[in-house]
C-alpha cells in the first residue's frame, strides 16, 4: 500500500511534490497500489495542442507496483513523466498517455500497457518482460491512414514494360505531390506465382518446414547459421558483421530472416516472369518506403536485429515481450524467462546483456543501450556493395525481429503503433510472361546478367543454341 505522507504530498500538486523530492533525495517514494484515475492532483495542466511542454513529473526511483495509470486523458500530469529506475511491475498502464515518458532502467515486469501512448518514450534499459510491448502505440505513424496511399492500384495487370513504367510514373508523381515533405524510395520484389504460400511475404526461415508438426526452421534459426560457419569457416573469414554473414549464408541457400527486394523495377519484373512452366500469374510487390525506415548495413539498428538471430527461440520471445499465450498460435516456444520467487530468474535484462555481447564482437564501441522499438520495426537494409550479385541486382533486404510476414496489412495487424511502408501488388498475367521476358532481354536484363558465373553463362549459351 502507498505511504500516506507520500501520497498526500503528491496530491498537493507538482510544485509541492518536486520541492519535497528535492529536500528528500534519499527517500524512495511509495505510491504502490494507488489508482491515479481516482485521486485529484492539484494544478494539473490541461494538455494543449501547441506551446511548451509542462514540467515533467518526477516519479523516478518510486514504488509504483500494481498502480493504475490507465485512461488518464485531458491532463498533462504524466506527459513526459520520469519513471526511471522505478518499480512498475504489475502496474496497469493501459491506454495511458505517456508521450515522452522516461522508463530508463525501470522494472516493468508484466506491466499491462495495452494501447498505451508511448510516443517518443525512452525505454532503454527497462525490464519489459511479458509486457506485450507490440500492442502499444510506440511511435506516431503519419502513414497509418489508408487514404495516404495511392488509390486505384488494387487490380493492376502489367502486360508489358511500358505499362509498368507508366504506372510507376503516376505513383512517383503522387508521392511527390502528396508527401513532398516525406522523402521516400520505391523498392520491388517479383514472384513467379500468385497462389499458395507465395501469397505470404515470409522470409525463408519463417516458411513452414515441419517435421512432426513443428516449425523446425524458425525454432532452430540460431543453430542454422552457427553450423554453417562451423562447417565452412574459411568462407566467413572476411565477413565481420552478423548482417554480412546472413547475406552470404542466404546467397548459398541457407534460410534466413532476410527478404530480398530491389531498387530496380526491371529486376523485380524479371523475377516475376522467370518461370519455365508459365503456369501461374506472377506478382510484383511495390513498396513505398520513407527514408527513416531505410538503414545502411552498418547501422546500430541492423546490428541489433541481425545479432538477435543468434539467440535461442525462447530468448527471442522474451525480448519480444511475449507471454506464453502469445506463442501458441504459431507453435513458437514459450518465452525463456522464469517467474519471480524462483531460486534462479534468467530474465529480459540478462538476455539483453547477452545480445549486447554479440553486438560488441562486431562493434566494440557499441554503448549497449538498445531501443526496444528496434525489435518491432520492419526496416530496409542497404547492403555492402562487395556482394556482386546484390550489386548487380540493385539488391536490398527487408528485415524484422518481431514480424514474420511483411505484407503491410499483416504488420499493422500485429503492431499498429510503428511506422510502416505503403505496399502495392501488381499482377503479371501468365499470358504476358513471354512477352515481358523478351522485352527484358532487349534491356539486357537476363539470367546471365543478373546471376553472373560460369554455370549461368553455360546454361544461357546452351539455351540459345537449342
Amino acid at each position: 500500500m502507498a505511504h500516506h505522507e507520500h501520497l498526500n504530498t503528491l496530491t498537493q500538486g507538482q510544485k509541492v511534490w518536486s520541492e519535497w523530492r528535492r529536500q528528500n533525495p534519499h527517500v524512495l517514494p511509495d505510491l504502490s497500489g494507488i489508482d491515479f484515475t481516482q485521486i485529484t492532483i492539484k494544478d494539473q495542466t490541461p494538455i494543449q495542442q501547441s506551446g511548451p511542454l509542462p514540467p515533467a513529473l518526477d516519479l523516478s526511483r518510486t514504488d509504483l507496483r500494481r498502480t493504475t495509470i490507465s485512461k488518464i486523458r485531458g491532463h498533462s500530469i504524466l506527459l513526459s513523466a520520469d519513471f526511471s529506475e522505478s518499480d512498475l511491475s504489475g502496474a496497469n498502464l493501459s491506454n495511458a498517455r505517456l508521450t515522452l515518458a522516461i522508463f530508463q532502467d525501470a522494472n516493468c515486469y508484466e506491466a499491462i500497457i495495452e494501447k498505451a501512448e508511448l510516443y517518443f518514450a525512452d525505454l532503454r534499459g527497462a525490464d519489459l518482460t511479458g509486457t506485450q510491448l507490440w500492442n502499444t502505440k510506440l511511435d506516431y505513424d503519419d502513414w497509418s491512414d489508408e487514404q495516404t496511399q495511392y488509390q486505384g492500384l488494387d487490380s493492376v495487370n502489367i502486360q508489358n514494360i511500358d505499362e509498368l513504367s507508366n504506372t510507376l510514373r503516376d505513383l512517383d508523381l503522387f508521392y511527390k505531390n502528396q508527401h513532398e515533405d516525406k522523402p521516400m524510395r520505391l523498392y520491388f520484389r517479383g514472384e513467379t506465382s500468385s497462389s499458395g504460400d507465395f501469397k505470404k511475404l515470409r522470409p525463408s526461415v519463417m516458411r513452414r518446414s515441419t517435421i512432426d508438426g513443428k516449425q523446425n526452421l524458425r525454432e532452430n534459426e540460431s543453430k542454422l547459421l552457427n553450423e554453417l560457419v562451423t562447417h565452412q569457416p574459411e568462407q566467413f573469414v572476411n565477413v565481420s558483421s552478423a548482417f554480412s554473414q546472413l547475406v552470404l549464408a542466404q546467397h548459398h541457400g541457407l534460410p534466413t530472416r532476410l527478404l530480398d527486394i530491389t531498387r530496380n523495377p526491371l529486376v523485380g519484373l524479371f523475377h516475376a516472369v522467370n518461370d519455365d512452366g508459365l503456369h501461374d500469374d506472377g506478382r510484383l510487390h511495390v513498396f513505398a518506403i520513407k527514408n527513416d525506415l531505410i538503414r545502411t548495413f552498418d547501422s546500430d539498428a541492423v546490428s541489433v536485429i541481425t545479432n538477435f538471430t543468434k539467440l535461442s527461440r525462447r530468448e527471442q520471445n522474451t525480448l519480444l515481450t511475449k507471454k506464453s499465450e502469445d506463442t501458441e498460435a504459431d507453435d513458437d516456444l514459450a518465452p525463456g524467462y522464469y517467474i519471480p520467487n524462483q531460486p534462479f530468474r534468467y530474465g529480459y535484462k540478462d538476455i539483453l546483456t547477452r545480445l549486447v555481447q554479440f553486438i560488441r564482437q562486431e562493434k566494440p564501441g557499441f554503448e549497449g543501450r538498445i531501443d526496444p522499438r528496434d525489435f518491432f520495426r520492419v526496416l530496409v537494409v542497404e547492403p555492402e556493395q562487395s556482394f556482386e550479385r546484390v550489386r548487380i541486382q540493385s539488391g536490398a533486404f527487408l528485415i524484422s525481429a518481431f514480424h514474420e510476414r511483411f505484407e503491410r496489412a499483416e504488420i499493422l495487424k500485429k503492431s499498429a503503433g510503428l511506422p510502416v511502408y505503403h505496399h502495392y501488388i501488381f499482377t503479371i498475367p501468365k499470358e504476358s510472361k513471354n512477352t515481358i521476358m523478351n522485352e527484358l532481354r532487349r534491356f539486357n536484363v537476363t539470367q546471365e546478367t543478373l546471376f553472373p558465373g560460369l554455370g549461368t553463362a553455360s546454361r544461357a549459351i546452351k539455351e540459345r543454341y537449342s
